[in-house]
């Protein structure tokens, strides 16, 4: 059976991603035709909930307002049980291409 559709929430070997295609005006500014990040679950529930702030965030990107990728990051190591604050390289190495957002 087909699962429904929910925007911009997509499944590749059994665990959820975020893509949302960038408006053809604004690719130049991005290098790239879309946004794509992993969610980190295989639970659609959790997936749903992460959804919410990933929009928002890629939302803002589109919109041209400022947004702290740090803090995305630190979103990302607090959803993954790590209690310590990242370094900045470990920001910078998160496995995003150069200029994506770790959370």
């Amino acid at each position: 059976m087909k699962k429904a559709s929910i925007k911009y929430l997509f499944e590749r070997n059994k665990t959820f991603y975020f893509r949302m295609s960038i408006p053809p005006a604004k690719r130049a500014d991005f290098k790239k035709r879309e946004f794509v990040e992993s969610l980190g679950t295989r639970s659609l529930e959790e997936a749903i909930t992460l959804l919410e702030s990933k929009t928002q965030f890629y939302l803002a990107k589109l919109a041209g307002i400022e947004t702290d990728d740090s803090v995305a990051a630190l979103r990302v190591y607090s959803r993954k049980g790590i209690s310590s604050e990242p370094s900045g390289h470990e920001l910078d190495h998160c496995g995003l291409d150069e200029g994506e957002a770790c959370g």
